[in-house]
């Protein structure tokens, strides 16, 4: 990967290598209760090595090499119990490693050593009866910083955008909890889950008023977690209609340290989001074809405490897809879409579309091995593809561009060749 940057060029080679062995042992301590052993050895080694030359002569301050060695061991307990309503499923893994770092940042180099330890409990509990199914999950897992961010050696090859590594980061801690539930006589089925991070990583930027220029560093932030719930409804009858129904509801909270004010200290940027959605379905299968008719209805809300913005979002979806089996080979398929969103600085013009495609094919010859094909896409080249996301360092909007409306004449032959 080599990058020409005003009068300077940087070429930046790198190498990595990785290998593992591990066995697993299966005990079974009664009728239904196993036990299981687990360890796995691991070894990685990774070298990046940033050269930099200016005006065809290499410049040792502005040329990195970092050469990084794991060393690392997992250990794994789990107990697994299988009844005739109950399944228990639980374990804890530890990860001891040691790694090291041999890092050159223009003329300071550094040598380092860390050992460090990572742990992943489990638990999977799940409980049956007929047509009932309940079952509770939570997933734990320890993250340790990367050497390269404990390190507190100074990156100023870039005079304007000087990075350093901070030694006090902590390291991290993510858990999820899930409860699942259905009944299949019913139809219903529902779920909720929570999950959050302890010492999640981020940036501090730290502006130089004289200069313009910013410094960077590595810190641990707390609060970020999140919350969803839905409910699922499906029924069928006939063999012919379906009926599928859905709700839900999110929550999150983002935390991060942001600072566009260029003020000598970052300021802490909470923002919290609330969505909720519902979608409806319906179906028709005959013989000869098929209906889908489908709405969609979704809406969220976003705040941010530093800057005392809100923001919100609704979405509104109508679907129609259909296709039929004609005599002769035929097929026709079609499906057309009306979306429209309305909220914060949505403009006229970007708040609705309307998408229809539409396609046809002809099988022919004795055994149909031919097939002659008609696609046209975006039919009334109304398509427009926005994305809306808001986090706690601010609201972006994208949009896709699209190509417009066109078709596609195609032909297929299908050999069969028995060997």
């Amino acid at each position: 990967d080599s990058v020409l940057y005003r009068n300077q060029y940087q070429h930046s080679p790198s190498t990595n290598r990785a290998y593992s062995v591990g066995i697993n042992l299966t005990q079974p301590l009664a009728e239904n209760l196993r036990l299981q052993l687990g360890y796995r050895y691991s070894a990685n080694r990774q070298v990046s090595d940033r050269i930099t030359y200016e005006s065809e002569v290499y410049q040792d301050s502005l040329s990195n090499y970092t050469q990084s060695r794991t060393y690392s061991h997992e250990l794994s307990l789990y107990f697994n119990y299988n009844g005739k309503r109950w399944q228990v499923n639980t374990g804890v893994q530890m990860h001891p490693e040691r790694r090291s770092l041999d890092q050159k940042t223009g003329l300071l180099y550094a040598d380092t050593v860390r050992t460090s330890v990572n742990w992943n409990p489990q638990l999977n509990v799940s409980w049956h009866q007929g047509k009932t199914r309940f079952e509770l999950n939570y997933d734990g897992s320890s993250r340790q910083p990367d050497l390269g961010s404990l390190v507190s050696l100074t990156d100023n090859s870039d005079p304007l955008h000087v990075t350093h590594g901070n030694p006090s980061l902590k390291a991290a801690y993510s858990q999820n909890f899930r409860l699942m539930g259905r009944n299949t006589r019913l139809g219903l089925s529902g779920d909720v889950n929570f999950s959050n991070t302890y010492n999640s990583q981020t940036q501090a930027v730290f502006y130089d008023l004289a200069t313009g220029g910013t410094e960077t560093y590595p810190v641990n932030v707390n609060g970020n977690w999140n919350m969803r719930a839905s409910l699922r409804y499906q029924k069928r009858w006939k063999k012919r209609f379906n009926l599928s129904a859905r709700t839900g509801a999110s929550f999150a909270q983002s935390v991060a340290l942001v600072n566009e004010g260029k003020s000598e200290e970052p300021d802490l940027s909470v923002t919290h989001n609330t969505s909720y959605n519902a979608n409806l379905r319906l179906g028709y299968q005959p013989k000869w074809g098929g209906f889908d008719l489908q709405g969609d209805w979704r809406y969220r809300h976003a705040t941010n405490q530093l800057r005392g913005t809100s923001n919100y979002t609704r979405s509104y979806n109508f679907s129609l897809n259909t296709y039929a089996e004609l005599p002769l080979g035929f097929q026709v398929k079609s499906d057309v879409a009306y979306s429209f969103r309305n909220g914060t600085n949505i403009k006229k013009g970007e708040d609705d579309q309307v998408v229809w495609n539409l396609g046809a094919s002809w099988r022919f010859l004795r055994k149909k091995q031919a097939e002659l094909s008609l696609y046209w896409s975006d039919i009334l080249s109304d398509k427009k593809n926005y994305y809306r996301n808001v986090t706690a360092t601010g609201l972006t909007e994208s949009r896709t561009f699209q190509i417009g409306s066109y078709f596609i004449i195609s032909f297929k032959y299908r050999i069969n060749k028995q060997l």
